[in-house]
């Protein structure tokens, strides 16, 4: 099949993933809106904006930077930017923990304090599932990356029906954050051999992407 065929049908593909996709999405809305409480959805908005900043923060562009690397190697490159993904992430992780009380304290919300650990957590999570998917999308396996998604949402709905059911609380949409990428990403690390990366570093390549 021709690139232009492979890059077709993965459009066609992704269209409808997405579309469950955001039909699981509004079904998690609904039931949130009927579960939890206003004062849920306050720590809910603080909590979700510091993950989306963050990620952006670690992340820094190296994903699309993969996907548009001209290379046969491009392991190596992946491996190298990994691993300054995830220190930066680590250290950002850190702050954030050693900060908690202080930032729980300005909030006046001593929930937050767990929640920034778990920031932290979901933090390294997401910048190693961004770039699995990089090197997922860069091989033009659409098709498996879109399955791996849906996979993961369709878990951490699952988990987030149980946690609202059982419990009323906020960790029901918090715990969506971490659930579904880790989902998607060991469902692409065990079908696709060339995301299991080996840790090794190189400057040399890091500074060419």
């Amino acid at each position: 099949m021709s690139k232009y065929n492979r890059s077709l049908a993965g459009v066609k593909w992704n269209f409808a993933i997405n579309n469950i996709i955001h039909g699981i999405q509004i079904c998690q809305l609904i039931l949130f809106a009927r579960f939890l409480t206003p004062d849920d959805f306050s720590i809910i908005g603080i909590v979700v904006p510091l993950i989306a900043a963050f990620f952006l923060i670690s992340e820094l562009g190296f994903g699309a930077g993969l996907i548009q690397k001209s290379t046969d190697r491009i392991e190596e490159y992946a491996s190298s930017v990994l691993i300054v993904m995830l220190i930066t992430s680590v250290i950002i992780g850190a702050a954030l923990i050693v900060s908690a009380d202080a930032i729980a304290t300005f909030y006046f919300l001593d929930e937050l304090n767990y929640l920034l650990y778990f920031v932290a957590i979901v933090l390294v999570i997401k910048v190693y599932s961004s770039i699995i998917t990089s090197l997922v999308i860069r091989n033009m396996d659409y098709k498996r990356e879109s399955v791996g998604r849906l996979i993961g949402t369709i878990f951490s709905f699952l988990v987030a029906i149980f946690v609202l059911l059982n419990y009323r609380s906020y960790w029901a949409a918090v715990l969506v954050y971490l659930v579904s990428p880790l989902v998607s990403t060991c469902f692409l690390l065990i079908k696709l051999k060339y995301t299991r990366i080996k840790m090794r570093f190189s400057l040399k390549h890091f500074s060419e992407i």
